[in-house]
């Protein structure tokens, strides 16, 4: 339905650039967050629960060292860990 309404929408204010369906339709679900930054780390109030999410698209480039520094604050790594941006508590 969606998808529907937004055609028409197209044919609607361009009718020219618009002769039958699409050639090509693509949809998928993004998360961002408010700050536009991923949410990386222990959730407050539930310390063994650790999330890593809110790329919004970046979860190729991300994800990795996202990833790692989840793995580095597990393991203690003291010059890894998630950087304070990225830190769940910035939202607390």
């Amino acid at each position: 339905a969606v998808h529907e309404k937004l055609c028409e929408m197209a044919r609607h204010h361009a009718p020219a650039r618009t002769q039958g369906q699409p050639p090509h339709v693509w949809a998928g679900v993004m998360g961002f967050t408010c700050d536009g930054l991923p949410i990386i780390g222990p959730v407050p109030g539930r310390s063994r629960v650790v999330c890593c999410l809110g790329f919004g698209g970046h979860q190729a480039t991300l994800g990795i060292t996202a990833g790692r520094s989840i793995a580095d604050e597990l393991i203690g790594d003291s010059e890894g860990g998630v950087p304070a941006f990225c830190s769940t508590h910035r939202f607390t």
